[in-house]
């Protein structure tokens, strides 16, 4: 929702709105720092690049929004900054195992996968043994290739690389228009969302998988309403 309360903001041309988009992306971030998840910093820098990258006129704001987060994870309460810069804790290491179980299982059936709900540990000597519940490796794309192998992945990602490509170029085909600021906090949204489910389940929460949904349904909306101002 930051990026989102971003995009709206440098849309709109009446300073008001713009102050308070500002203050809502940041309140909402604080927010979601709060959770000490090293996920947010990285999904929320790739939000950025889709907010600020084409804009020229508007490159400083990235440089102060670049600045402020590196300022905001100096100032941060020692906890929150540790356990960001940590990487041998025991989540960590999870994640390690998570991974190596998932791509053994992948490299296993890599074209076609193992089939929808099925999934596996890797234990080294022992080989894949079965969960019994549906793939859990904190990674959306590493669960989708475990069932549906390269075949379903890569559909997937073809879906999604669409999406995107539509978007940025209905931003640069309709500058000015009203709906603008909808379609380009929505589609940053969705990248954020895209880049986190690198690290967290996304797809796989009905709560987050429900809010990709939202996202996307906006944007499509906007998109629409905004070419038909164009077309009047």
């Amino acid at each position: 929702f930051s990026m989102f309360a971003l995009g709206i903001a440098l849309h709109d041309e009446r300073h008001v709105i713009r102050g308070a988009g500002v203050l809502v992306a940041v309140w909402l971030f604080l927010g979601a720092i709060a959770s000490v998840s090293r996920s947010v910093w990285i999904a929320f820098g790739f939000g950025l690049l889709i907010l600020f990258l084409g804009r020229s006129r508007r490159g400083i704001l990235l440089q102060i929004a670049i600045l402020a987060a590196v300022l905001l994870l100096v100032l941060l309460p020692n906890p929150v900054t540790h356990r960001v810069l940590q990487l041998s804790d025991s989540s960590t290491q999870k994640r390690f195992f998570y991974l190596e179980s998932g791509w053994a299982a992948w490299k296993a059936r890599p074209l076609l996968g193992w089939g929808w709900g099925r999934a596996f540990s890797y234990v080294p000597g022992i080989g894949l043994l079965p969960t019994g519940w549906i793939p859990w490796y904190h990674n959306d794309y590493l669960n989708l290739a475990v069932q549906t192998g390269l075949v379903g992945l890569g559909l997937y990602l073809a879906f999604w690389v669409q999406v995107v490509r539509q978007a940025h170029g209905w931003l640069r085909r309709h500058v000015g228009t009203e709906t603008g600021g909808y379609v380009h906090g929505s589609l940053a949204a969705l990248v954020v969302l895209l880049v986190a489910a690198i690290f967290e389940h996304v797809l796989w929460r009905p709560d987050i998988g429900g809010l990709v949904g939202w996202f996307l349904g906006i944007l499509v909306v906007a998109m629409r309403i905004g070419s038909s101002y164009s077309e009047v």
